[in-house]
């Protein structure tokens, strides 16, 4: 859970690099994707940390 909550916290700055460099290509894309998706699945493990 501890991972998950700072990778929901990283990884928006790696995303807006990703914008900023540009998403030319169909491997930029598919990292900008796989990025997002990694950030989606980060939020919904990462939720509970430090509620306990």
């Amino acid at each position: 859970m501890w991972v998950a909550f700072w990778l929901a916290i990283v990884l928006p700055f790696v995303l807006v690099f990703i914008i900023v460099v540009g998403i030319g290509s169909t491997t930029s894309f598919l990292v900008f994707c796989g990025t997002l998706s990694v950030n989606v699945v980060a939020l919904l493990l990462g939720h509970g940390h430090g509620l306990r």
